[in-house]
């Protein structure tokens, strides 16, 4: 079987950006009121696969703050409703406000790109299920506690209430739920293009 850089683009080019803002924006799905847990599996996964592909820390960076905008503009825009329907502000107003406060909240995300930079020499394996799951963790401890007190939302760990990962959630709370999640969806980029000594 092949090995997974087989399946790693040789370049980044304008897809990945793309697809970066796609994954980010469909996290979403993974809350109510649609539900489909498995979207908080894939999410990461996507992403952990583009930052496979060989680039500078400027590409990271924006790829990684591209999937942080999608995230926080798919599943904060009540925020908009907040504002300007509750709150009485405009509508250029409100929708400024919310626009600035995705393109910040985006940017914990980046806490994953000089990470997975630091560390691109590892290993493939040993990057998508030790590095990258512990970046993402990393950025939602991260955007949990620090400005304003911190935003606690769209983390992963809060999409798998009513999956058997939710038995885990008293011992190491939500955030330790999402670290599994993160490092389930490198684990599963490794079963799905991973060579047989790959995935043992």
């Amino acid at each position: 079987m092949l090995a997974i850089t087989s399946f790693v683009p040789a370049r980044m080019s304008g897809w990945h950006y793309l697809i970066a803002f796609v994954i980010g924006l469909s996290l979403v799905f993974a809350f109510a009121p649609f539900e489909w847990r498995v979207v908080a599996w894939l999410v990461p996964a996507v992403l952990f696969w583009l930052l496979l592909t060989p680039m500078r820390l400027k590409q990271r960076f924006f790829l990684t703050w591209l999937t942080g905008i999608g995230i926080f503009a798919g599943g904060a825009h009540w925020i908009y409703v907040s504002l300007h329907q509750y709150g009485d502000a405009s509508v250029i107003l409100a929708g400024a406000m919310v626009a600035i406060f995705v393109v910040v909240m985006g940017l914990f995300l980046t806490v994953i790109a000089f990470i997975t930079h630091f560390y691109r020499h590892l290993p493939v394996w040993l990057k998508l299920v030790a590095v990258f799951p512990a970046a993402w963790w990393l950025s939602e401890w991260l955007r949990s506690w620090a400005l304003l007190g911190g935003f606690p939302w769209l983390q992963l760990g809060h999409a798998q209430i009513d999956t058997w990962l939710v038995g885990f959630a008293p011992l190491i709370g939500s955030q330790g739920v999402s670290y599994l999640v993160a490092l389930g969806a490198g684990a599963l980029v490794l079963i799905v293009l991973g060579s047989w000594r790959q995935r043992l």
